[in-house]
């Protein structure tokens, strides 16, 4: 009696796996839910967190098309999905990805067709109505909440801003600047003076220009001997091109010909960040004042 028993829950049991698997898939070594989703698990940690709807995956990942590589994160995980309960289509990898655990490892393959329809640019080796799949995958290191991110995120600018002006500190020490900040806090360190007419409101000047973090690296600029890319340089009417609050303030005391080292807090830049400029980044551009007109 006890060994039917347990050949009947082992029936039960099985009958139930089956079904949350759904019907089996046709890749070899995966399986398939419901939907169409097809997964395999390299390796499970049921003890982990589960992901949840609203969670952001720290992972690494690797895609490809069928079994060909496209590319991967690997090495540090990165912050690369957001788990959601919404599925736009049938075997969306949002499924998968709530099915993870921190510490598993698995593969997912979604329909390429249904990528593409959905918007996704697809590889050139993609064709459509070739079944083909694009496959994620996924080693899952950290899950954070919406919440904790935005905390995270607000620790992080708060710590940057506190280590700007130590930062700044450091830069003025180490290049042996002696030269006093205006009453906004710029840095303004003659490097050649000129003879022409004064930069005004309104008046049209063209400038020869370099950026740069204050650790050296270069995020703009017009000189083709630093950047053989470099833009050409910038013609504007003073006052009718919106420019950052600094460099408004120190061309203003320039006059054609003159060249000049300036040094701009944050707060007079890009603040808590702009495009490639990170949050909280003091800036030094060389600027060249070639012609006022």
């Amino acid at each position: 009696m006890k060994t039917i028993t347990k050949i009947g829950m082992l029936a039960l049991l099985s009958a139930v796996l089956f079904a949350a698997c759904g019907p089996k898939s046709e890749i070899e070594g995966y399986d398939r839910t419901k939907s169409g989703l097809h997964y395999q698990f390299l390796s499970q940690n049921n003890g982990g967190e589960q992901v949840k709807a609203g969670d952001v995956l720290f992972c690494e990942c690797t895609t490809y098309l069928d079994e060909k590589e496209l590319g991967a994160v690997s090495g540090h995980p990165e912050p690369l999905f957001k788990a959601s309960e919404k599925n736009p289509f049938n075997g969306c990898l949002n499924e998968g990805l709530l099915m993870m655990h921190v510490g598993d490892e698995a593969i997912f393959a979604v329909n390429a067709d249904s990528l593409s329809r959905f918007g996704m640019r697809m590889p050139q080796a993609y064709k459509s109505g070739q079944n083909q799949t694009i496959r994620y995958k996924i080693k899952l290191h950290e899950v954070k909440s919406e919440a904790q991110m935005r905390k995270d995120f607000e620790a992080e600018m708060e710590s940057r801003k506190n280590s700007e002006k130590d930062a700044l500190q450091q830069y003025i020490t180490e290049n042996g600047i002696s030269q006093t900040p205006t009453a906004d806090g710029i840095y303004i360190i003659p490097i050649k003076k000129g003879n022409g007419p004064k930069v005004e409101e309104w008046k049209k000047i063209t400038v020869n220009y370099t950026g740069r973090f204050l650790d050296g690296k270069v995020f703009d600029t017009s000189d083709k001997s630093i950047d053989a890319e470099a833009h050409e340089p910038m013609t504007y009417v003073v006052g009718e091109q919106a420019m950052i609050k600094g460099w408004d303030l120190a061309i203003k005391t320039m006059s054609q010909g003159d060249r000049a080292k300036v040094i701009i807090p944050s707060e007079l830049a890009y603040g808590p960040g702009n495009g490639n400029i990170p949050p909280y980044s003091t800036l030094v551009f060389d600027i060249e004042v070639v012609s006022v007109q």
